[in-house]
C-alpha cells in the first residue's frame, strides 16, 4: 500500500517504489487480540490476554521470470 499526496487510491494497483532488480514477493498477515477480565469479588480478579500472529511471505519467482524474460 502506498500513500500519496492526492489521497488513498489515487494510485494505480501495480504501482510500486521497490528495486525493479529485486524479486517480487506477496504477503499476508493475520492478527488476532483477545482480552478478558472478571472480576470475583473485591479480592479476587482474574485477567486473561491472549495474541495471535502468523504471516506468510511467498516469493513470485515464476511471473518475475516471465517479466524478466519478455523485457
Amino acid at each position: 500500500m502506498v500513500f500519496s499526496p492526492d489521497g488513498f487510491a489515487s494510485l494505480p494497483r501495480d504501482f510500486t517504489i521497490n528495486d525493479p532488480d529485486k524479486m517480487p514477493y506477496q504477503s499476508t498477515e493475520n492478527n488476532g487480540f483477545l482480552s478478558y477480565y472478571n472480576e470475583f469479588n473485591s479480592h479476587w480478579r482474574l485477567t486473561v490476554k491472549a495474541a495471535y500472529a502468523k504471516d506468510h511471505w511467498r516469493a513470485l519467482i515464476s511471473s518475475f521470470q516471465s517479466t524478466m524474460r519478455n523485457s
